[in-house]
């Protein structure tokens, strides 16, 4: 777990990049972050036991240039490499790159163009695998204030992930704020939420320079990729409500949605553990908050279905238990 010994000034931004068998695209994304145009950066590439020729590319990239540290580790995750990149970093500022994404060149430029905030968020497109890209950063957030953006905006992807931004790192070693270990989807909001209830302000990139993209590869079937039974669904989901409720404000169509977002992983399971999901008390009051956003009848008709369908599963859990043990 040993950087390479060069040493190089204090670099205002640190560019931290997972790496975990990436052969195929980690070429192209160190490429991209060597050629910006704003050269004042350090670049942590932390390979997590890759079993590939990951670790050996990160380890060429590092003896060419002073501006590269490589740290090797056992695999544990994308949540634990981005810890130990925090945990090595030098910069004032942080930003994340996954090792499939590749940027512009002016894109740290364009990060960098932004004043006295506390987050600042990038361009960024969505490519699929034909190659299509779509804006995935767009809003119009102008003039608004942080109190005014976040009940607008907090269900858009651009506060769901952490690339594509930057953020004070000592901020982040102030309020200890670490991406989860035992997420495997998820841990990125619960990240950007932490750290969004401790700012005071957030800028996005403006004029002709902001055009420069950060381009994030998006997975084939993210319901197939991360399926999950009832019980890790049920507590991922408590991560999220739990880091959502940490922000002190509301925004109605998270609390509209999210729900259904994290079902979608464990429908196929409910039925084989029901009380895990209904009777989990984040779970309940995001249902009762739900209807309550909708109001009057459908408030009633919400609790009433929630209390059914908690009532209905518990009794045939309860008799497939016995039956399987008589």
């Amino acid at each position: 777990m040993q950087p390479n010994k060069k040493t190089m000034p204090t670099p205002k931004i640190s560019v931290i990049v997972p790496v975990c068998n990436a052969e195929k695209s980690l070429c192209r994304c160190i490429d991209s972050i060597l050629t910006q145009t704003y050269q004042d950066f350090e670049l942590l590439l932390i390979d997590d036991g890759s079993k590939d020729s990951s670790g050996a590319i990160c380890d060429s990239y590092a003896a060419k240039d002073s501006r590269i540290k490589v740290f090797h580790k056992p695999n544990g995750g994308v949540s634990s490499a981005r810890n130990l990149g925090i945990d090595n970093a030098q910069g004032e500022w942080l930003t994340f790159v996954d090792a499939d994404d590749w940027v512009e060149e002016n894109f740290l430029m364009a990060l960098c163009s932004v004043q006295q905030t506390d987050m600042v968020v990038g361009k960024c497109v969505l490519e699929d695998k034909s190659g299509l890209l779509r804006e995935l950063f767009f809003v119009c957030a102008e003039g608004l204030s942080l109190g005014q953006l976040l009940p607008r905006y907090l269900y858009h992807t651009m506060f769901h992930v952490p690339w594509g931004k930057l953020f004070r790192l000592s901020l982040i070693r102030r309020m200890k704020i670490r991406f989860h270990h035992d997420m495997k989807m998820g841990e990125d909001l619960c990240f950007v939420f932490r750290y969004l209830s401790f700012v005071r302000d957030v800028d996005f990139c403006r004029g002709k320079i902001a055009k420069a993209h950060l381009v994030h590869y998006a997975p084939d079937d993210f319901v197939a990729k991360y399926a999950m039974n009832t019980m890790e669904a049920a507590r991922h989901f408590t991560y999220i409500w739990d880091s959502y409720k940490h922000l002190h404000t509301r925004c109605v169509e998270f609390e509209n949605r999210i729900l259904n977002d994290v079902f979608e992983l464990c429908k196929v399971c409910v039925d084989q553990n029901p009380v895990a999901w209904y009777g989990t008390p984040a779970v309940r009051e995001a249902y009762i908050r739900r209807g309550r956003n909708q109001g009057g009848a459908v408030f009633i008709k919400t609790l009433f279905l929630y209390a059914t369908q908690a009532y209905k599963w518990r009794i045939l859990w309860r008799i497939k238990k016995a039956i399987k043990f008589q």
